[in-house]
């Protein structure tokens, strides 16, 4: 048989009687043989000003997944030894969140935050071989070299679908490729043009020695499930694809 305890006040250490209504409790500390067993974890000390000192891990748990939240030491390595300035510093330490073993988010003591996670991709036309300009025609470009692809969200040819609803940040550089063309491009999503406007990317190659590079940096809210591709206009498709000269990416902003 379960037993319920009412009180409605306690006495601190220092004399002083706190009421359960008034919402505090001074100078008091979890035992260390009060464990989850009992149906309450030591956490650590409440301080008077009713702040919880730990350095013990605390386990949030939702409907289908539990998030630990700690601190832990991150040393930071400075990858260019031996030269100035000198990043690196063995006593940084971190407030993680964590699902399980991985880890999802990060702030250190200067406030630099780490987001190993967090949807990205960068993609630029590898093609070597065929026509490597006017190759795509009022059809969607392809990128296939896949520089990153954080959480796959990229296909590895022409779209990307958002995990999630947000902010995404995009950019693109793409190179006319034939003397006195003219290239249009535009970003669509889900097939249409994400702007009234059309919001047409364009350039116009004067000679083969003078290669225009057409540059766009969108920001376009998607919501889950909404998938973005660069859409080459017909006939304005004066575009090179290889070499890596034309490429583009982006990234979840939030």
């Amino acid at each position: 048989m379960a037993s319920i305890v009412k009180v409605d006040q306690i006495q601190n250490a220092d004399g002083t009687v706190e009421y359960l209504n008034a919402g505090s409790i001074k100078n008091a500390s979890l035992h260390s043989s009060v464990t989850g067993g009992s149906g309450i974890t030591a956490l650590g000390t409440v301080a008077s000003a009713g702040a919880i000192t730990t350095s013990n891990p605390i386990n949030f748990t939702g409907p289908n997944h539990t998030f630990t939240v700690k601190a832990l030491n991150q040393p930071i390595t400075d990858s260019q030894t031996g030269t100035t300035p000198d990043v690196a510093n063995s006593t940084s330490d971190q407030l993680a969140i964590y699902n399980g073993s991985t880890k999802l988010w990060g702030i250190n003591e200067d406030g630099y935050v780490v987001n190993p996670n967090r949807p990205m991709f960068q993609a630029f036309a590898n093609f070597t071989s065929g026509t490597l300009n006017e190759k795509f025609t009022n059809t969607y470009g392809e990128f296939t070299g896949i520089y990153k692809n954080i959480g796959n969200h990229y296909d590895g040819t022409k779209f990307f679908t958002a995990p999630i609803t947000g902010y995404y940040q995009f950019h693109s550089n793409i190179m006319t490729g034939s003397a006195n063309g003219y290239g249009l491009y535009q970003y669509k999503v889900n097939g249409a043009v994400y702007l009234p406007s059309g919001a047409w990317y364009q350039g116009y190659q004067y000679a083969t020695g003078n290669d225009k590079i057409i540059t766009a940096n969108p920001v376009i809210y998607l919501s889950a499930g909404d998938y973005v591709g660069i859409f080459i206009a017909n006939t304005h498709d004066h575009f090179y694809w290889g070499s890596t000269y034309s490429y583009w990416g982006g990234y979840l902003l939030g």
